[in-house]
């Protein structure tokens, strides 16, 4: 099938089209150009791209940072590919947080970026289900990943208290996995229990 997945769980983005070669790596790398060039970012990964603390804490550039790496990218994306995965009845899949969808302390601006993503796809799959495009937002809880390596906590090490990577991508698998008519709009992921470790 014709996919696009915009991997945004964790503030990063990949992206990949099926068939006819569109390398949507390199609408990603254009779009990060701005960001790229920018010296207070020298040196960091763009998985790096979640602030945690208090909102007035926050500088305007991460801010920005956090707006065009989780929502406006996306959108961007989303919108140069969109007649192409019409064209072959495609999937779009998000991978957002479940910051999106609830109160989200010392990470204000991250949950709204998350949110705005969530609101998109849900909007999103009601403007294009008629072209036979398939879209769904997955939104995982706390994975084990390096996002929270500038927080002032992690993950507990404590077994059932994270999600691994793994796990989001057999979400992904499970939502292509399903017969043609049938689209699954929404997954919530998250560990039995509800622990962090503070460093």
């Amino acid at each position: 099938p014709h996919l696009l997945i915009i991997w945004l769980c964790r503030a990063d983005v990949h992206a990949a089209v099926d068939k006819r070669g569109v390398d949507a790596y390199h609408l990603a790398s254009d779009l990060f150009r701005d960001l790229d060039g920018d010296p207070g970012l020298a040196g960091r990964r763009r998985s790096d791209y979640s602030y945690y603390g208090l909102h007035e804490q926050l500088s305007v550039k991460q801010i920005q940072t956090l707006v065009r790496t989780n929502l406006e990218l996306p959108l961007i994306l989303t919108n140069r590919l969109l007649r192409e995965l019409k064209e072959n009845s495609g999937y779009i899949i998000n991978i957002s947080s479940i910051t999106a969808k609830h109160s989200s302390p010392h990470g204000c601006a991250y949950a709204a970026t998350k949110a705005g993503i969530t609101g998109f796809g849900e909007s999103l799959f009601d403007e294009a289900r008629k072209y036979g495009v398939k879209v769904t937002t997955i939104h995982p809880d706390m994975t084990q990943t390096d996002l929270y390596r500038d927080a002032d906590f992690t993950c507990a090490e404590e077994e059932g208290s994270f999600l691994e990577p793994s796990e989001v991508a057999e979400a992904v698998r499970y939502v292509l996995g399903q017969r043609e008519g049938l689209v699954v709009p929404d997954i919530t992921l998250r560990p039995q229990l509800h622990r962090i470790a503070r460093k």
